[in-house]
């Protein structure tokens, strides 16, 4: 009993349409490739599917030079099937686009095209979300891109298969509808995108002034705006090193980490603790309105990044990856993020953060340099008012936009599933039966050279990656 050998996961429970089989992956799964060192034909070309190339959507062209690990020769038609990391749910139908040799990454579990399937109807198959969750559920690893599905863990999953001639018809009807799909995804997509350019455009005209009619004059400031410098109109401060002394004993207190300041907004999901000592909560505690910056970060666009702190965490304090800059009666803390994060301040975090050295980091002394320009009070409050009221909206048409990408993905697993029930498309008499494995060549991991060369130690022999299915 196949169903009850399966354990974990969840499949369709549904009866096998008439004419349908239901068999384990591993029954299915053949071993026709070859293991091959590309590195030892350097000047020989390769189309390498590997598990970054999977992202950009095609197989590399690389040269065998350039490979620095063996890998497994697969002909047109096999389905790749990713052990890293398989929440992610990665298959691929091998198609090459060259007549070079094709070789895929021993981190794929290879199924060889034979006569029991369509390879785009196991791949379809494959991508519905019950394989991935069992995958998830089923690994090996300390986490990550560390975790991984061992090829028996794959092996053991069951898969329904229908007449080779109505598995034709299910491929057919699944494309037809994932394409009308992928259109009106694509077209949320771009309106999701424009939305973001909207928000950046919102906060740069907020700080030139055309946003609430404050015109500038004669390509100046509009009239009653001056520029200065942070350090100016904010008192600006480190915050605590994290260090062994000050793990939470007796005076600990909540202490924000860079993780938890985001551009524009604040993620409190997981705070730390940190032990004060003497004074020191009278002098670092945050308040309400207080404007964190990030120091650091390994992404160029990232440095600077700046969120208003919201009070809602008493007697909070932070670490020294994050620098405070608190408001005087100057300027008000929404307007000083709302420069902050536009275009114009965002370069000019980033120029600040720039050194000779390479790194990007910034500094209390850096972040008090940075110029902005500042309206008077009265013109500050009418320009948060009026960014307030457009990001509202924005937020609101973000909402339903996310909304509606939640449902095309959705959308997309009840196709998927409808057409691994047999509901998908009407069934013919005259399709006849689905045919079990017939076909099982033995498995072998031979090591070779891209010419199909056998290694010292004598394997079986099989067939070379040089000659293309």
């Amino acid at each position: 009993n196949r169903r009850a050998a399966f354990s974990g996961g969840s499949v369709s429970r549904t009866a096998l349409p008439n004419g349908w089989i239901e068999v384990s992956l591993g029954d299915i799964r053949v071993n026709r490739s070859t293991r091959i060192m590309p590195s030892a034909a350097r000047d020989q070309m390769f189309e390498l599917f590997s598990i970054p190339s999977f992202a950009a959507g095609q197989a590399e062209i690389v040269r065998g030079g350039e490979i620095g690990s063996d890998k497994q020769c697969v002909e047109s038609g096999t389905v790749l099937v990713s052990k890293i990391n398989p929440r992610i749910n990665r298959v691929w139908v091998v198609r090459p686009r060259t007549s070079h040799c094709a070789i895929a990454s021993t981190e794929w579990v290879p199924f060889a095209p034979i006569s029991s399937f369509v390879p785009e109807y196991l791949a379809y198959f494959l991508q519905q979300d019950d394989f991935r969750e069992y995958l998830a559920t089923n690994v090996s690893g300390v986490g990550g891109s560390l975790m991984r599905a061992r090829p028996s863990v794959i092996d053991r999953y069951p898969v329904r298969l229908a007449p080779k001639t109505e598995q034709l018809r299910i491929v057919g009807a699944i494309e037809e509808l994932l394409s009308n799909l992928s259109v009106a995804v694509a077209t949320v997509q771009r309106a999701r995108a424009n939305a973001l350019v909207l928000r950046t455009a919102i906060l740069d005209h907020a700080t030139c002034g055309t946003l609430t009619g404050d015109l500038p004059e004669n390509g100046q400031l509009p009239c009653g705006w001056r520029e200065v410098r942070l350090c100016e109109v904010a008192e600006i401060q480190g915050g605590i090193q994290k260090q062994p002394k000050r793990a939470p004993v007796a005076n600990h207190y909540p202490f924000l980490r860079v993780a938890n300041v985001q551009r524009g907004r604040l993620d409190l999901n997981e705070i730390h603790r940190i032990e004060l000592f003497n004074s020191e909560l009278d002098r670092l505690r945050l308040r309400k309105g207080d404007l964190l910056i990030v120091e650091g970060n390994g992404s160029p666009g990232e440095i600077g990044r700046m969120a208003v702190w919201d009070g809602s965490i008493p007697d909070c304090v932070h670490q020294n990856h994050l620098i405070r800059a608190r408001p005087t009666a100057d300027a008000d803390a929404r307007y000083l993020a709302i420069f902050w994060n536009s275009n114009r301040g965002m370069r000019l975090v980033r120029a600040a953060a720039s050194s000779t050295s390479g790194l990007h980091t910034l500094s209390v002394e850096k972040v008090g340099g940075i110029p902005l320009p500042l309206p008077t009070m009265e013109a500050q409050l009418r320009i948060v008012a009026a960014v307030e009221r457009l990001s509202a909206g924005l937020d609101a048409a973000t909402c339903e936009l996310d909304i509606q990408l939640a449902r095309g993905a959705r959308l997309r697993q009840a196709i998927l599933k409808q057409a691994f029930e047999g509901k998908l498309v009407p069934q013919s008499p005259n399709d006849g039966l689905a045919s079990a494995l017939s076909e099982r060549p033995q498995s072998s991991t031979q090591l070779a050279t891209p010419t199909g060369r056998r290694s010292r130690k004598p394997r079986p022999r099989e067939e070379s990656c040089s000659r293309r299915s």
